[in-house]
């Protein structure tokens, strides 16, 4: 089950874009530090009338562009919660899904940004 499908309150604004740091931030998915001159993606949300931003790295990126290729969303600051639920849920995504958790458990030092995975649990539903 995808934590996607549970929500059910959303933020009253939201803005995002891709940007490249001109500070450091830290990811809100992995807890890296995101460089000076490294592109990132800046969210802001008013979620219960407080605002929120979230600084995403490119690294993480790629395992929120699989969710929500996968489940049509994705929680931010969820991600890799969610990540580790579908490999439990279907061994066979652990080779695909289980790279991206090294990446991100190392927080990524000396990994490339990777590739979205195409492996799917729509493949392993019997």
């Amino acid at each position: 089950m995808c934590m996607w499908d549970e929500c059910d309150d959303y933020p009253s604004i939201h803005r995002s874009k891709d940007v490249t740091a001109r500070k450091e931030h830290r990811c809100c998915e992995c807890g890296r530090i995101i460089a000076i001159g490294e592109r990132y993606h800046y969210a802001f949300q008013i979620y219960d009338g407080d605002p929120y931003q979230f600084h995403t790295c490119s690294h993480c990126l790629v395992a929120q562009a699989w969710l929500r290729r996968e489940c049509g969303g994705f929680l931010i600051e969820g991600v890799w919660e969610d990540i580790a639920e579908h490999i439990r849920e279907y061994p066979a995504l652990r080779f695909p899904l289980g790279r991206l958790m090294v990446g991100f458990r190392k927080k990524w030092a000396g990994f490339p940004i990777p590739a979205i995975p195409t492996a799917t649990s729509h493949e392993y539903v019997a």
